[in-house]
């Protein structure tokens, strides 16, 4: 069984063929032998087996003399805000999350919240224990690892530290996608907003795709915002890290113009000065509003470990990316969609004085021609794709830096390659209709040239 390949840039993923109890008690070993810690907190998603996965590693660590803290059901934000409050060494969150239910994953952080590359960590997972169906039947006798429910402790935090007044009486939809979001910011939000509608919130039951980006996955809160006339809407993923916003028309927002629309509200709405991340596949006009009002903005490469990274040691107070991710300074340089609400409630507040609607502020923020993010299958050397791009426009500007960028006054676009998947990833940007098919069927015919 090849357990090497579960392991990815960022996080631990595979099929429940692969990451079973035997799988967990081997990467239970293997953490114990590569990183030093004294204490953790582990916590998992909805999924069937995630709880007997979190069980397993608990378990283990016990057997250790390690300090454990159950956090049981627990969205990825709020495990990372607990952890920070808690002071463990390490934090465990078993969640594969948006990935298909026949998936179980790991992610495992450092105590500064900062992830662990488990490519880089165990290099090659090595299978250290052979009697492991004996120690599976041994674990489950020892259960005594502290509980932790912290649900009163998160609400007041939030209530005492943002303003929420606005939406308290305002309508809008939460789809929890059944996932783990389902406890903590179920609470916070059924306690603190009389008016919200709140979906897809039972145990054991997936109604729809678990990645927000799938249509499939924003039927039910879209006809909620049609049927009540609704103000807006979130979808959350399974572990509650990624979180879809739709508009007043019940129109996702990509996750690039929803960071925009937060810069916007911390500029004109909050009056703040702060510094800005977005990451390499974002709108341009991210950038452009950045410059024109003198607010200092970053560029990243894509995926999770590098923006925290970045955003730390510069200092960053707010930062996203394309799919939807949004990190907070307030919350450690993390997700945390209960922070994404100030923001809302500020947008929402008597301070803004323009009284748009959400679709209106950000069709005047973002003007340009902007694709999805394009997916092709690929079967040759990636070195060789971006060296034919190279020449295929080697009349403008070009940075190889994540794949590669290529940009004129006209149009911008960005090829890279996916880190979990055998995809390339295609993001375009043009002034017009017109040159954003010139450009997209002159890449797509270089394609089809090289059978990708």
């Amino acid at each position: 069984m090849d357990y090497n390949s579960t392991l990815k840039a960022y996080d631990i993923r595979g099929t429940i063929d692969i990451i079973n109890e035997e799988y967990t008690i081997n990467l239970a070993l293997n953490i114990l032998e590569k990183i030093d810690f004294n204490s953790v907190t582990i916590s998992y998603d909805t999924r069937e087996k995630s709880k007997t996965m979190a069980e397993v590693l608990m378990n283990v660590f016990l057997q250790k003399e390690k300090k454990v803290y159950d956090l049981e059901i627990c969205s990825t934000p709020i495990s990372y805000f607990l952890t920070k409050r808690l002071g463990t060494d390490i934090g465990i969150i078993v969640t594969a999350s948006h990935n298909p239910l026949n998936y179980l994953g790991f992610k495992i952080y450092k105590k500064n919240l900062i992830p662990f590359s488990p490519i880089e960590l165990f290099q090659n997972l090595k299978k250290l224990e052979t009697n492991s169906n004996q120690i599976v039947r041994e674990l489950f006798f020892s259960k005594n690892y502290e509980k932790i429910d912290f649900r009163s402790f998160v609400n007041n935090y939030f209530i005492h530290n943002f303003s929420y007044k606005n939406l308290k009486n305002l309508p809008f939809i939460i789809d929890f996608s059944n996932g783990s979001a389902i406890t903590y910011e179920h609470d916070f939000l059924i306690n603190n907003f009389q008016k919200c509608f709140l979906i897809n919130t039972n145990l054991g039951t997936f109604k729809h795709s678990l990645n927000p980006l799938d249509e499939d996955a924003l039927i039910d809160a879209k006809k909620y915002i049609k049927d009540y006339n609704l103000n807006f809407g979130i979808v959350y993923d399974t572990d509650a890290d990624r979180t879809v916003l739709l508009d007043e028309n019940s129109n996702p927002v990509s996750g690039d113009d929803l960071l925009l629309f937060l810069i916007y509200i911390k500029k004109e709405i909050l009056d703040e000065k702060f510094k800005v991340l977005y990451d390499i596949r974002s709108t341009r006009e991210i950038k452009q509003y950045c410059k024109k009002n003198k607010i200092e903005s970053f560029e990243s490469v894509v995926g999770h470990y590098f923006i925290k990274k970045l955003m730390k040691e510069n200092d960053i107070d707010i930062g996203g990316e394309k799919s939807s991710h949004i990190y907070f300074k307030e919350s450690n340089y993390t997700e945390n969609s209960l922070i994404l609400f100030y923001y809302l409630d500020a947008f929402f507040s008597n301070k803004n004085k323009k009284t748009k609607s959400i679709s209106q502020t950000i069709e005047e923020l973002h003007k340009s021609i902007s694709s999805k993010e394009l997916n092709y299958e690929f079967n040759i050397e990636k070195d060789k794709i971006i060296k034919d791009l190279e020449e295929l426009f080697s009349n403008y500007n070009k940075e190889k830096k994540d794949g590669i960028s290529v940009w004129s006054d006209f149009f911008w676009f960005n090829i890279r390659f996916s880190n979990t998947e055998n995809l390339m990833r295609l993001n375009l940007e043009t002034k017009n209709q017109q040159i954003y098919d010139k450009i997209k069927n002159l890449i797509e015919k270089y394609l089809k040239k090289v059978n990708i």
